[in-house]
């Protein structure tokens, strides 16, 4: 009896341990380890019956309390265990979190019409990629995912065509993506692209001056083509007096003319926008306004610059004609939810009059604080003042509007979309990751695009913390740990042996 009493407690302690190192390690798999620590609670569990047993309690009036008892601590810790691997409870405490998902990437996964296999060719060192993936697996059960060592199984990797360690291949319903480069950003464009394979394609206008897309300096572009490849969108530039307008399917980027557009060309866009075409106009304070095709839908883009008395943005490093925005529509898709401040470097103010078209509907979706006004005049003196002739705020500085149209029976939409912003730097290179800049200009090309799941806050890169000390502060930390904490317990070793001598 006393043997097997000792080795159902080496066995039920080696169980356990087994299980909890199998649910830390990167089976993608929960059964096992679950019935692991099940067995190893069930053997330890008999070791005070077994104990009892041996002692002598034979009585059943003396030996069933004790029994129970054992019985009852197994149960409950049987249901904690059950409770704990269906219902996890976690808490993220890093200040750019980090280690949970974002908005966006959890619509997408509950938005998964079937079930995804990702398999990581990797070893199982690799926590980064293998933690990304239990947290995919976690936020959904449509979600599964295993790990593949290519030195250990080479004829799957090589089945797959695995060149690199830390590839991610994710199938859904017979179609297949890879991810070089695992990060919460690629692997949910994979999904993304799994989800709905139709292709959109944003064209961007050129030929009046406006921002490039290619340029990589800070007034250029090439951030946003960035962020639009990895959200399954296309990106072309086009001229629309040799090229056209786009299908109606697509979507027309205007990034902040400075030269007026021909009248022929003002025809054509209002001709898109009338078929159901969807346009995002970013409008600079000394480019043309385009009243001709906003003004029928009920925008007006004024001709002054906002600037921001308030001395939030002086906390961010901004001068007050950098106005920041925190006032958003909950009545509009685009920034129902959206709570992150952005910032508008020299915009111009915007007025919802109210649509010209027939059942058309408008909305601001963005707007400053009561402590900004319209400046009317020059800003090259270097100061500013409100004049009493001019706007105070709070100002609209984005507007959305919508219309019913008639397209043919099939067409991906029924009405067409128009979004415009009194500012084209805040989607740039220098700004685009500002707060929540690149959140909104997203968000507002995900409306027009009627991609609803994809409007939410986007994943973000970790970034690092630092602590920067000075002089005397790493002097006195340095003083502390090398000599004053052992230089006490020095002193209080050689006190205590004093005292016994």
């Amino acid at each position: 009896m006393k043997r097997i009493q000792h080795i159902a407690a080496i066995g039920g302690v080696a169980l356990l341990a087994a299980g909890l190192v199998l649910a830390t390690a990167a089976t993608g798999s929960e059964s096992i380890p679950r019935i692991t620590v099940t067995a190893g609670l069930v053997l330890l569990a008999l070791w005070p019956v077994l104990a009892i047993w041996r002692a002598g309690v034979k009585t059943l009036a003396t030996a069933a309390p004790m029994v129970l008892g054992s019985l009852l601590v197994l149960a409950i810790v049987v249901i904690v265990n059950v409770g704990a691997s269906r219902h996890t409870l976690r808490w993220d405490i890093t200040a750019t979190k980090r280690f949970t998902l974002s908005e966006q990437t959890r619509q997408v996964l509950h938005a998964l019409p079937g079930s995804v296999e990702a398999i990581a060719f990797t070893q199982s060192d690799d926590r980064h990629t293998i933690d990304l993936l239990k947290e995919y697996a976690a936020a959904s059960r449509g979600f599964s995912f295993r790990v593949v060592d290519p030195d250990r199984q080479p004829e799957q990797a090589q089945a797959h065509q695995i060149r690199d360690y830390g590839t991610v291949v994710i199938s859904m319903a017979g179609r297949t993506e890879r991810v070089s480069a695992p990060s919460e950003e690629t692997l949910t464009s994979a999904l993304m692209r799994l989800k709905d394979d139709r292709r959109i394609t944003v064209h961007v206008l050129t030929g009046h001056g406006g921002r490039s897309t290619v340029d990589e300096e800070k007034t250029g572009l090439s951030s946003l083509v960035e962020a639009l490849l990895h959200e399954n969108y296309d990106v072309e530039e086009r001229i629309i007096l040799r090229d056209g307008v786009p299908s109606t399917d697509d979507l027309l980027l205007v990034p902040g003319p400075m030269v007026p557009l021909l009248a022929a060309e003002l025809d054509s866009l209002n001709l898109f926008l009338a078929a159901g075409g969807r346009a995002l106009l970013l409008l600079e304070p000394e480019g043309p306004s385009l009243e001709e095709v906003t003004l029928p839908r009920g925008i007006t883009a004024r001709k002054d610059v906002i600037v921001d008395a308030s001395g939030v943005g002086r906390v961010f490093g901004m001068s007050e004609v950098v106005p920041l925005v925190a006032h958003y529509s909950d009545d509009h898709p685009i920034t129902r939810s959206f709570t992150a401040a952005s910032f508008f470097p020299l915009a111009r103010s915007l007025d919802v009059t109210g649509s010209q078209e027939d059942s058309a509907s408008v909305t601001c979706i963005a707007e400053t604080g009561t402590a900004s006004w319209a400046e009317t005049g020059s800003l090259t003196s270097g100061t500013v003042a409100w004049d009493p002739h001019e706007r105070e705020g709070p100002l609209c500085v984005g507007a959305a509007a919508s219309w019913p149209c008639d397209r043919p029976e099939g067409e991906v939409s029924s009405e067409g979309r128009l979004v415009v912003f009194g500012d084209v730097d805040f989607l740039t290179n220098a700004f685009l990751t500002v707060s929540g800049n690149r959140d909104l200009g997203m968000n507002a090309l995900s409306w027009l695009a009627e991609r609803g799941e994809l409007i939410a806050i986007r994943p973000r890169s970790g970034t690092g913390a630092y602590l920067t000390l000075s002089a005397d502060a790493a002097r006195s930390i340095f003083l502390l740990v090398v000599v004053v904490l052992p230089g006490a317990v020095l002193v209080a070793g050689i006190a205590q042996r004093w005292r016994r001598r």
